[in-house]
């Protein structure tokens, strides 16, 4: 095959790649409109989800503007995750048969896990069906009403220490970052009442811990797009063995357990 050939034939998959593209979104984005669901124009390939993927709101934010917009035009809305269709249900009686009478049914919860390639995103809130049940009923036990107590007390040795850090931080007439101060109060809680350990990472603003927290919530565009596509086809990204957890929290959180023999 001469370099003309080649070419031509580079130009012609291309050609039908787009047009496929474009089949493919335009029947996506038919989704909700053709079930007489009202729903937003999707923009081309990011569907509703534009904001999220440049990192100005998060995927909750963009459900609660659909339902700001649709909440006076029927008991549900549509909108699109790129090209995977959602729905938000906003009307009383129809979320309680999803969540008690119907609940068989809608138990999965559309988030992205890939137990063999990124153990730590096959937590409670990402696994579905039979695993989602094994893994809430060995959880349960942890959240009755005396070891709730227990954490109780542990994290009021966190408000304590809360307390005396804005009290020295007022005598000195310091500029407070609330946003910062909160997120280490959390992650100190977090790391007591989960993991069992003191993170101090209120008298400490560079300890691991909190290195790793930011690690897991971070917001950055790369990040976001990755998310996004493994949300929205969870499928495709199993086989691409995406990760979704970054390799520093994991090696954390491994070699933590580790060390504690819980592993």
């Amino acid at each position: 095959m001469n370099p003309c050939e080649l070419l031509q034939w580079c130009l012609a998959i291309l050609v039908l790649l787009v047009i496929y593209i474009y089949w493919k979104t335009r029947e996506a984005y038919k989704f909700w409109q053709s079930r007489n669901i009202p729903c937003r124009k999707p923009t081309f390939l990011v569907g509703d989800f534009a904001d999220v993927l440049l990192g100005k709101k998060s995927l909750g934010e963009a459900a609660q503007d659909t339902y700001n917009e649709f909440k006076n035009k029927g008991p549900y809305a549509g909108f699109s995750m790129m090209l995977s269709p959602r729905l938000v249900v906003m009307d009383p009686e129809a979320i309680k048969n999803v969540l008690v009478k119907d609940f068989q049914n809608f138990n999965n919860h559309g988030s992205y896990h890939n137990e063999k390639d990124d153990p730590l995103s096959a937590h409670l809130f990402a696994v579905e069906g039979e695993k989602w049940r094994r893994l809430r009923v060995k959880l349960s036990p942890t959240f009755t009403s005396g070891k709730m107590k227990m954490m109780f007390e542990t994290m009021m040795e966190n408000v304590n220490e809360l307390e005396d850090y804005m009290d020295k931080a007022v005598s000195q007439n310091s500029v407070l970052e609330i946003k910062d101060i909160l997120a280490r109060f959390t992650t100190d809680i977090i790391g007591s009442c989960a993991l069992g350990i003191q993170c101090n990472t209120l008298k400490d603003t560079n300890a691991e811990f909190r290195e790793i927290g930011r690690r897991i919530i971070t917001n950055k565009f790369y990040t976001a797009i990755k998310r996004s596509f493994t949300t929205s086809y969870r499928n495709l990204a199993r086989k691409l063995k995406f990760k979704i957890v970054d390799p520093k929290v994991s090696k954390f959180f491994f070699e933590h357990n580790r060390k504690n023999n819980k592993i």
